[in-house]
C-alpha cells in the first residue's frame, strides 16, 4: 500500500501559479480603482473650492470679510491660499498626492454686469 501524505510538485506548482494570477489581478484593479478614486475626489476638492471662491468674492464685495482684492477692468485673481486665510478652509492638500496646492490653483473672477464670475485656473496637474 502506498501512503500519499503530502501534494506532489506538480500540485504545489499549479496552486501557487493560480494564486498568484489572482493576486496580480486583485491588485491591478484595486490600484486602478484607488487612482480613479482619488481623481475624483480632486474633482470634489476642485468644486468646493470653486462655490467658496464665489463665496468668498462676493463676503469681500459686501464688505463682510476685509479682503484686498485688486480690481482691474473688473477682474481679479487671487491663489486658493487666500480661502484658508479666509477661513473657508482649514488646509490645501491635494488628495492625489499628498502635496499643498495653495499656490498652484489660481481663482480668476470678473464682474459683468453685477455678476461675479468664477475661473479656476489649475497649474498643479
Amino acid at each position: 500500500m502506498i501512503n500519499n501524505r503530502g501534494f506532489t510538485l506538480i500540485e504545489v506548482l499549479a496552486s501557487l501559479i493560480i494564486i498568484s494570477l489572482i493576486t496580480i489581478l486583485v491588485l491591478r484593479f484595486s490600484g486602478n480603482t484607488l487612482s480613479i478614486s482619488k481623481n475624483e475626489a480632486y474633482k470634489i476638492m476642485k468644486n468646493n473650492i470653486y462655490k467658496a471662491s464665489n463665496n468668498y468674492v462676493k463676503e469681500c464685495e459686501a464688505g463682510v470679510l476685509s479682503c484686498n482684492l485688486e480690481w482691474n477692468n473688473n477682474t481679479t485673481e487671487f491663489y486658493v491660499e487666500n480661502l484658508k486665510n479666509g477661513g473657508y478652509f482649514k488646509n490645501f492638500v491635494s488628495p492625489i498626492d499628498g502635496k499643498d496646492i495653495g499656490k498652484c490653483i489660481i481663482i480668476h473672477a470678473s464682474k459683468d454686469n453685477g455678476i461675479i464670475n468664477i475661473n479656476l485656473i489649475d497649474n498643479c496637474y
